[in-house]
């Protein structure tokens, strides 16, 4: 088939349009003929669960300086002062969600090592996060196998090894739930896709990122405009138990703006533009260029999004995700201070 369209593109340019159509449906139509053979199949699926659980089984041990001078720290001052009273001082920079985590975990101490504990938040989500591929691909596919074979290369990624396993990072946790919202989004569930999006912005602040792809699903009908309440009433509800344990609702509700100060440089290590000249500027010229990153930042944010209203409802399910994809790649980018 590969070979005919080759021909008839050279032959006939006019309709390549519709023979790339059919050579990506020839493709996915040899792809699922490989994955249906069994042997196959079900080789790449034990090769990709033995190396992601191998993977994840040797970074265990390895402890990173987050783990040693802020995670170690905090789940020692857990297990030293009543696990759930502990909640109520201010001993982390975190919003108080993962602190629960960790306290739940924190009743295994003594039968698993701590730095195993902390990790196995991150892995588990790995988890959660991998079947949320799963259902994302077999709503585009209808294709369980291919859905499957994406979860488990999925698992498999670099970047979420080292963040979880080998880091002791939480990233999955937040990002998980911006696949949840991206797969009831897919669904036309707009209810359930701002509540995931109200978890996961109240879990980091990194999940802001799409807020100007939310302003667009507002705008263009796609969600109701009630649904802006819902991040600052999940964000009071997942806040409430540490303000129960005692911890002021001020600091509980300032976390994010004691982070803005957290870095001060234009980039900390972030593979953005301003990491190749920031070392240039004097401290007067460094705060002046944070202000005007902010300003382009803005202005760039402004005229991505207007050209995502050349689309209007319903939302075919590949704008869906490459739009989400385009912000959170955009804004971190552009943005100053990107840690």
């Amino acid at each position: 088939i590969s070979d005919n369209v080759a021909a008839y593109r050279a032959n006939f340019p006019a309709h390549n349009e519709g023979l790339h159509w059919m050579s990506t449906t020839a493709n996915q139509t040899v792809g699922s003929e490989v994955l249906r053979r069994d042997a196959i199949f079900y080789s790449l699926c034990g090769v990709l669960a033995a190396t992601a659980l191998l993977f994840r089984w040797a970074a265990l041990p390895f402890q990173s300086h987050d783990i040693q001078d802020f995670l170690l720290p905090w789940f020692d001052y857990i297990g030293t002062h009543g696990r759930f009273a502990a909640l109520s001082d201010n001993f982390y920079n975190y919003t108080p969600p993962y602190i629960y985590m960790m306290t739940a975990v924190s009743y295994l101490d003594g039968l698993v090592d701590r730095v195993s504990l902390i990790k196995s938040i991150s892995i588990l989500f790995d988890g959660v996060a991998a079947f949320l591929v799963y259902r994302i691909v077999l709503l585009l596919r209808r294709d369980r196998r291919a859905a499957a074979l994406s979860a488990l290369l999925f698992l498999n990624l670099p970047t979420l090894i080292l963040n979880g396993a080998l880091w002791g990072q939480c990233d999955i946790i937040f990002t998980g739930f911006l696949l949840a919202f991206v797969y009831y989004l897919i669904r036309n569930c707009p209810f359930q896709a701002m509540l995931m999006y109200a978890i996961a912005l109240s879990l980091k602040v990194q999940a802001i990122f799409l807020a100007p792809y939310f302003i667009y699903l507002l705008l263009a009908g796609v969600m109701p405009f009630t649904a802006v309440i819902l991040p600052p009433l999940i964000y009071g509800l997942l806040i409430l138990p540490a303000a129960l344990a005692g911890r002021s609702w001020i600091s509980l509700l300032t976390v994010y703006a004691g982070q803005t100060g957290f870095m001060h440089s234009l980039s900390a290590h972030a593979p953005n533009i301003y990491v190749l000249f920031q070392d240039f500027l004097s401290p007067t010229q460094r705060s002046a260029a944070t202000y005007a990153a902010l300003a382009l930042a803005a202005l760039a944010s402004l005229a991505v999004l207007a050209t995502h209203f050349r689309r209007r409802p319903p939302l075919p399910p590949l704008f869906i995700i490459v739009s989400a994809i385009l912000w959170l790649g955009l804004e971190p980018s552009l943005l100053p201070r990107m840690h």
